[in-house]
């Protein structure tokens, strides 16, 4: 979870400035890297990979709000990004619910299990949100389709006419 995080904050970053790829490839490994170290290190201190990790998707987040509010994305990115953010914040609070009132949960409703798929659809729909990202770039148009109810970014032909 920590080196997906990460590896989403460097593309984001990536994303507002091409020039330091090398730079947040090897910052970011050795973010990660020290991170899961000192937890495995010392399991008593889970509350510094746990901040380490809230660290990389709230800065994942960060940055895509900040590049969708320069508005010059197209609708199917927001939608995208908001999916992730919702996904996200949600699993987090049935986790944190859980957390809180443990005693009180029946033993068959395991909440931290609903954390770990919302967190995995919040970082599908992430990428889903870069390919949004990187199919502009490439002076491509992106679509939001589905199937099978599950949401996917279509790359159709750019103004170019090549795909």
């Amino acid at each position: 979870m920590l080196f997906g995080s990460t590896c989403l904050v460097c593309i984001a970053l990536m994303d507002r400035d091409e020039r330091n790829t090398r730079t947040l490839a090897v910052g970011g490994t050795a973010y990660a890297l020290l991170l899961c170290a000192i937890y495995f290190l010392f399991p008593q201190f889970f509350l510094v990979f746990f901040l380490g990790y809230g660290l990389s998707v709230s800065g994942m987040f960060v940055l895509s709000m900040m590049r969708i509010r320069d508005r010059d994305l197209p609708p199917v990115a927001a939608e995208c990004c908001w999916a992730s953010c919702f996904s996200y914040f949600f699993g987090f609070g049935l986790w944190c619910f859980e957390n809180m009132f443990c005693k009180n949960i029946p033993m068959w409703l395991k909440l931290h299990a609903a954390w770990h798929i919302l967190a995995g659809f919040g970082t599908y729909m992430w990428i889903q949100y870069a390919l949004v990202l990187r199919a502009l770039r490439l002076k491509k148009r992106p679509k939001l389709s589905s199937y099978l109810l599950i949401p996917y970014i279509r790359v159709t032909p750019g103004d170019d006419g090549n795909l």
